[in-house]
């Protein structure tokens, strides 16, 4: 929340961010690489990207996802086209609700 704070300041209002990927705000702040992976509903492409996450978590890397633009998250409690810090895996068990 406070790197976005100081991304909006940079550019002059929250608005002006709107629609902003966090991966851009933390190469910028920390000149760290960024991995990006666009996913699908398919349950290997899940189990792939657990994987990737698993891997992550090892390594002690910055974790952040976002949501797509569409009404199906919020049945899942999450906001549409937001941004999420992932703060903790627990084993993969996965159930497609799209």
């Amino acid at each position: 929340m406070i790197l976005e704070k100081c991304w909006a300041k940079l550019f002059g209002s929250y608005e002006a961010i709107d629609g902003g990927l966090p991966k851009d705000v933390l190469h910028a702040f920390s000149a760290a690489p960024i991995y990006q992976h666009l996913t699908n509903v398919d349950e290997q492409e899940l189990k792939k990207i657990f994987e990737i996450m698993m891997e992550g978590v090892r390594r002690d890397w910055v974790i952040c996802c976002g949501t797509y633009s569409r009404y199906e998250v919020e049945d899942m409690g999450l906001v549409q086209g937001h941004a999420y810090t992932i703060v903790s895996l627990f084993s993969y068990s996965v159930e497609c609700v799209w």
